[in-house]
């Protein structure tokens, strides 16, 4: 379902203004789908968090050093669906080019050193 809903966003996001703005939504529900299952792995206590919540307590069960990568541009993509959903504010096409990358690397390196 996480890579389901993140292809969605993928073809969502390729597509004409301002239709391209509802990946956004997409690309955040495959993001904190993917942050809830490791949650719930790594037994972190973390249910019904926040979106932001649930890096602090995925970190904590991960081994010394590492975390999980994005975290700020991660931020910026939450507060721009927060934008989107409850204020109406549609993404510039150039800022969710930007949120398309920010969620590939996401999922490509999802735990930085």
């Amino acid at each position: 379902m996480i890579k389901y809903m993140y292809n969605i966003g993928l073809q969502q996001s390729h597509g004409p203004e301002p239709l391209c703005s509802i990946a956004l939504l997409s690309f955040h529900d495959s993001a904190e789908l993917f942050l809830h299952l490791s949650s719930e792995y790594l037994n972190s206590g973390g249910n019904d968090l926040s979106f932001m919540k649930y890096f602090d307590f995925i970190n904590q069960k991960l081994p010394d050093g590492k975390e999980i990568a994005q975290k700020e541009s991660m931020r910026r993509l939450n507060k721009a669906r927060v934008s989107l959903k409850h204020n109406g504010t549609l993404p510039a096409k150039i800022e969710l080019d930007a949120f398309r990358s920010t969620i590939s690397f996401f999922f490509l390196r999802k735990i930085a050193d």
